[in-house]
């Protein structure tokens, strides 16, 4: 029950993301500062609640998909490739195979949702301080990403 009550005060904290970190041809603003911080703090909430479950492999992946999904709820030329998303949960939910016990099982699944919702919401958070600052860098970062990015995002036509 730790595991969970330590999400859920991640949540209440809601992070930022690096999403709106600095422009490359001026200084970090004070702002951008703090979302960078907030990003930090939950990202580390939610690693801790979730380290007894995943490797640091995984959580990455989980904090992707937050950041993917909030950008294809924010930002108007993305959407998410469900079908590429319920792929790359699997592959995270695999990891949890070794755990026995069904309420085990289940105890594991609801950590890692809470997880990926405490990540999820900090997205949310960030992309609300300035939407379009928030869709200008996911058009960046997207376009910069490499084949191993577990990308579920396609451009909307």
């Amino acid at each position: 029950m730790k595991t969970i009550t330590t999400l859920l005060s991640g949540a209440a904290m809601l992070a930022a993301s690096t999403a709106l970190a600095q422009d490359d041809a001026s200084p970090m603003s004070g702002m951008d500062a703090v979302l960078a911080e907030m990003d930090i703090h939950v990202t580390d909430v939610a690693t801790e609640g979730l380290s007894s479950l995943l490797d640091a492999d995984h959580i990455a992946v989980l904090k992707s998909l937050a950041h993917q999904h909030a950008i294809g709820a924010t930002c108007d030329n993305f959407e998410v490739d469900e079908t590429r998303n319920t792929e790359e949960l699997a592959h995270v939910f695999e990891h949890l195979g070794k755990i026995e016990g069904e309420d085990e099982v289940q105890a594991a699944i609801l950590t890692v949702m809470m997880g990926y919702s405490v990540m999820l919401g900090g997205q949310h958070a960030i992309a609300a301080t300035d939407y379009s600052k928030f869709c200008r860098h996911a058009a960046d970062e997207m376009a910069n990403e490499g084949p191993d990015a577990h990308l579920i995002l396609v451009m909307s036509e």
